[in-house]
């Protein structure tokens, strides 16, 4: 059973409008925090806390209901708000653990620092300015993409920045053999040659 409040009839003014987006933009917190809950009791009642609901699953608010109006509203589909069921919460966390369990998120953020350190790693090694500015970059927006990474559009990003790095990085072993090897370090080791831009 999902709490469900009739939206107002009235077209609202420009103002009132205004007044509800930063109403709602306050509540994304707190909708978040009750995402968390109605999920960890879904899991927990279901047995599935480990492996979650799979890539259908969904939840509502049966446990903790929101305290504010939902339907008509830019958080979730109105068809799945009355349908009761709502399939995407907010966050790549809550995503994981809702589809896959606890055992999806630690694995999900176990490859992803795995990716920051690899990608880190070239960032190090890389000579070439260019390339450099652009893995810093990478690397300053990965902690969001981590946390963000729920939507299609994202997705499709974070898949170029992935083929952006694994080529920086086959460009580097390709080239290995013909860099002169500084500091005692073995030849092998990633870095790219100087230039490449």
């Amino acid at each position: 059973f999902l709490m469900l409040r009739r939206p107002p009839r009235s077209t609202p003014s420009n103002s009132s409008a205004a007044s509800d987006v930063y109403k709602r933009q306050s509540y994304s917190p707190v909708t978040r925090v009750i995402e968390a809950i109605n999920i960890f009791y879904l899991l927990l009642d279901k047995g599935s806390l480990l492996w979650g609901e799979g890539l259908g699953g969904w939840f509502n608010d049966q446990y903790y209901p929101f305290p504010f109006e939902i339907l008509g509203g830019s958080a979730y589909p109105d068809e799945h708000i009355l349908m009761g069921k709502l399939f995407k919460p907010h966050g790549t966390p809550l995503v994981m653990f809702l589809k896959m369990g606890l055992l999806g998120v630690l694995i999900y953020y176990f490859i992803m620092l795995l990716f920051f350190k690899e990608t880190y790693l070239i960032f190090k090694n890389v000579d070439s300015r260019f390339w450099k500015a652009v893995v810093l970059a990478i690397l300053v927006f990965l902690p969001l993409f981590f946390y963000k990474n729920f939507t299609s559009k994202l997705q499709v990003f974070f898949g170029i920045m992935l083929a952006i790095v694994a080529n920086i990085q086959t460009l580097g072993l390709r080239n290995a053999a013909l860099i002169y090897v500084k500091h005692g370090s073995h030849v092998g080791e990633q870095c790219l040659p100087e230039g490449k831009a």
